[in-house]
């Protein structure tokens, strides 16, 4: 599993077929779900709390359609033990993501933003097993609307 980060981004370049979910499938949990499906998931749901793992994600329920862009975040199931966060970064988070520096055990702070918006050119792909602690947070914009990004800690 590696992280994947790019300031474009075609399908191509990521994709291992993943199919959209059948309606059927719509409102299962992501460990109910088959392999190769991508799917939507709340990021009130992608919570995990200091000294605990990421299982607790496997049992956020998911959509079929993103019908909240600004809260839901699009992830990939591969295998039952390769799932991944598909998001956007900053500057700021792309730079303590690629600094060399893989060899230390500290995990490196970023916020996680579920679609691009100014300021956001990074497309990320992150292997959830990676992220060893996330809050979720609302972003007020100058227009009143907001979204919900994720603060996430990545041990690389």
């Amino acid at each position: 599993m590696q992280l994947l980060l790019s300031n474009y981004w075609r399908k191509s370049d990521w994709s291992i077929n993943v199919r959209q979910l059948l309606s059927l499938e719509s409102d299962l949990t992501i460990q109910e779900l088959s392999p190769l499906t991508y799917f939507f998931v709340s990021s009130v749901y992608l919570r995990i709390a200091p000294h605990e793992d990421f299982s607790n994600i496997l049992d956020s329920r998911v959509n079929r359609f993103n019908s909240y862009i600004d809260l839901y975040f699009e992830l990939h199931k591969i295998s039952s033990t390769e799932i991944y966060l598909i998001g956007f970064v900053s500057d700021e988070s792309y730079i303590r993501l690629v600094k060399n520096d893989k060899a230390s055990p500290i995990p490196k702070d970023i916020t996680i933003f579920p679609r691009q918006v100014d300021d956001t050119d990074y497309l990320i792909v992150v292997p959830i097993q990676t992220m060893t602690e996330t809050k979720g947070r609302d972003i007020e914009f100058d227009d009143g609307s907001t979204i919900r990004v994720i603060d996430a800690k990545i041990r690389l």
